[in-house]
């Protein structure tokens, strides 16, 4: 990420949420599921609920410490 944040000339620090890996699924109104972030939009269907798996992902340390020292 740090490299990525250089190259792109991102101000600040990009601290990922979760280290764990985490499908984003959405139930359609007609009951079908769609799995995966750039699928949900092209099923040309409308979302009822969306929602993560798993569904309490564990958060990175360094995300939470960032949060806690953040100056707000």
């Amino acid at each position: 990420l740090e490299a990525a944040s250089k190259l792109l000339r991102v101000r600040g620090r990009v601290i990922p949420s979760s280290t764990e890996f985490i499908k984003l699924r959405a139930e359609m109104t007609d009951g079908t599921i769609v799995e995966g972030e750039s699928n949900i939009p092209h099923s040309g269907k409308r979302i009822r609920h969306i929602y993560s798996d798993p569904a309490l992902p564990k958060p990175e340390g360094a995300a939470l410490r960032a949060i806690d020292e953040a100056d707000v």
